[in-house]
């Protein structure tokens, strides 16, 4: 837990110096190393274990609010699906998931396995 709010503090440092557009794809490596240079220092990371700063960080605050727009689209599209509850359930989720990592980035294939599993035994 300690690692993983030292990875945040440093991530909003980063966020702080380019808060609008972000750093771009493929840089948070090399800013994070920039940051991360502390008497403690710890290893570089190449991600802050949180999917929302990570959003923040690499597109900025543009990027941000159309990432949440999208699981806003998603949420209100499931009220008028025949599954809706089902979506919803993903959504939180997800929504859940992202606090402490990006699944999609470490656990695809298991967030795939269960998004497979649960539509399955829907249709039925």
């Amino acid at each position: 837990v300690g690692e993983r709010l030292i990875f945040w503090q440093n991530t909003f440092k980063i966020i702080k110096a380019n808060p609008i557009i972000g750093i771009g794809t493929g840089d948070f490596n090399l800013e994070y190393a920039k940051i991360n240079q502390s008497k403690n220092r710890l290893p570089d990371t190449d991600n802050p274990h949180n999917n929302y700063l990570f959003v923040l960080v690499l597109f900025g605050v543009i990027g941000f609010i159309i990432f949440l727009n999208l699981f806003y689209q998603m949420f209100r599209y499931s009220f008028s699906s025949s599954d809706g509850e089902i979506v919803r359930l993903l959504i939180v989720v997800m929504l859940i998931l992202m606090l402490s990592e990006a699944p999609m980035m470490r656990h695809g294939m298991l967030f795939f396995t269960y998004l497979s599993g649960l539509v399955l035994y829907r249709s039925r």
